[in-house]
């Protein structure tokens, strides 16, 4: 009897192995970005400013290509944030705004680092001059870094965006990823 339960119990582990096995195949497939497993597609590709759409204060669009600035989160477009006075402030604007500032008119340089479940370039883009464009977006209080307070490829500018209450650390605002 013990037999031909635990014979039973083996084939059991086998097929929920083998379908837990498979599942787990699709997902690295359908999202290896999420595994860290999605590698850089093409070299970094220059893109002319005069040519680029900005999306939101974190996204752009080149053709019919987006690409999302790495190690960054900026509020949404209809994003309201208070400022140190408690009155509102359309801060997802500004955030475009800043954005558009930074990129339009100038060539940027992207240099590919993965790509998102909604198949965009996610990204280090850069100026003419070398400029992080991320990092200058942390650095005026118009993103946060991935990872939040001590973490993240930004952590040092958004910690010192923070101490003098540039941007959306000049009040209260809840962050990008809680306020969707």
């Amino acid at each position: 009897v013990w037999h031909r339960e635990a014979q039973m119990i083996r084939r059991i582990f086998r097929k929920t192995g083998v379908v837990l096995l498979l599942l787990l195949l699709v997902a690295l497939w359908i999202y290896p970005e999420e595994f860290g497993l999605s590698e850089p597609g093409r070299p970094a590709q220059s893109l002319d400013g005069s040519k680029i759409k900005v999306k939101d204060g974190d996204t752009i669009r080149f053709g019919e290509q987006d690409y999302r600035l790495h190690g960054i989160d900026s509020p949404e477009f209809t994003q309201i944030c208070k400022s140190s006075e408690g009155k509102d402030w359309a801060c997802g604007k500004q955030a475009h705004l800043a954005l558009s500032r930074l990129v339009k008119g100038r060539t940027i340089t992207c240099e590919e680092r993965a790509r998102d479940k909604f198949q965009r370039i996610v990204a280090t883009c850069r100026d003419e001059q070398g400029r992080d464009v991320a990092r200058a977006m942390i650095e005026q209080g118009m993103a946060v870094s991935f990872g939040g307070f001590a973490e993240g490829p930004y952590a040092e500018d958004e910690h010192v965006a923070r101490q003098v209450k540039r941007g959306v650390w000049q009040g209260k605002f809840d962050t990008p990823s809680s306020w969707r």
